[in-house]
């Protein structure tokens, strides 16, 4: 009977002892399980946020290029406006460079034409006065005249 009663708490702590080496087997295997899924999340989520970031570079990069895009734009239009305003500037100057030119011309000529159409008449006059002299008994009076 000792041997059956020793016999019997013999298989019981064999027994005991595969069921606590099993349940520290699956405690490992939970645990390992557990690590497994955390490390395979964490994966997920720095691919996730790797993907997130090279997303957000793409459209900075994408903004950058428009941004640049716009500023070159800009200034090229800037600059080709300030181009036409000074092109228009400078035919504007032009014309009233022109426009005065051709008036002092005018002037000139008009000028010169009235100092032309005095002296004529003042030589019609001269003459009038000469010939008047010729036909005249006062003389000299008639030179005073003219």
């Amino acid at each position: 009977m000792l041997k059956l009663v020793g016999g019997a708490g013999g298989v019981g702590v064999g027994v005991n002892v595969a069921v606590a080496v099993a349940v520290a087997v699956g405690l490992k295997v939970a645990v390992a399980v557990g690590v497994g899924v955390n490390v395979a999340v964490a994966v997920a989520v720095g691919v996730s946020v790797g993907v997130g970031l090279g997303g957000i570079v793409a459209v900075a990069v994408a903004l950058g290029s428009t941004v640049a895009v716009g500023v070159n734009v800009a200034v090229t239009v800037g600059v080709g406006v300030n181009v036409v305003v000074a092109v228009a500037v400078a035919v504007g100057v032009g014309v009233k460079v022109a426009v005065a030119v051709a008036v002092g011309v005018a002037v000139a000529v008009g000028v010169g034409v009235g100092l032309e159409a005095g002296v004529g008449v003042g030589l019609i006059v001269l003459a009038v006065c000469m010939v008047t002299i010729s036909l005249s008994d006062n003389a000299v009076f008639q030179i005073a005249a003219c």
